[in-house]
């Protein structure tokens, strides 16, 4: 009985501090301005999003499949459709460099999308396979890039391999 009373204090005492933590990151994080609904979004169904250092780059993924990205802190967004990436069903996870110039996309089934030019064009990055990726991080540079799904994968080129 000391035991299970102990980790029951542990757990608590756990939750807690995870939830002091995730308070503390949103405050951090929305400190500037603000938590606030952004009228241009619309309500699709949103899974992922990031957004630049500065705020102005959004990348979003919504639950019909699509990817989005605004480049005036989320006022208007445009649909990536058409310039390298497909639609796959729905993506699990986005990511943008702190300048906003480097965008990853990972499909929850199919594969990684990257952009080097802002989300003008995007390469569908095949070398890890077709998986149902649910994470994705770039360093801030955008060449290292850590992804997971029935395992972690990282990459030191943007991807390449």
């Amino acid at each position: 009985m000391l035991k299970r009373s102990i980790d029951i204090r542990i757990f608590g005492l756990a939750f807690i501090v995870v939830v002091f933590f995730s308070i503390f990151l949103l405050h951090k994080t929305f400190a500037i301005g603000g938590l606030y609904s952004l009228t241009g979004s619309g309500a699709r169904g949103w899974y992922g999003i990031d957004t630049s250092a500065d705020g102005t780059k959004v990348i979003a993924a919504d639950q019909s499949g699509y990817i989005y990205i605004s480049t005036d802190s989320g006022a208007t967004w445009n649909p990536q459709i058409g310039n390298g990436i497909t639609y796959t069903g729905w993506y699990a996870a986005v990511d943008v460099t702190p300048d906003g110039t480097k965008f990853a996309a990972a499909s929850a089934s199919g594969y990684i999308y990257y952009s080097s030019n802002g989300g003008t064009s995007w390469t569908q990055l095949t070398n890890a396979g077709s998986r149902n990726w649910y994470g994705i991080v770039l360093s801030d540079d955008g060449v290292n890039m850590t992804a997971s799904s029935d395992g972690v994968f990282t990459s030191t080129d943007s991807g390449a391999n």
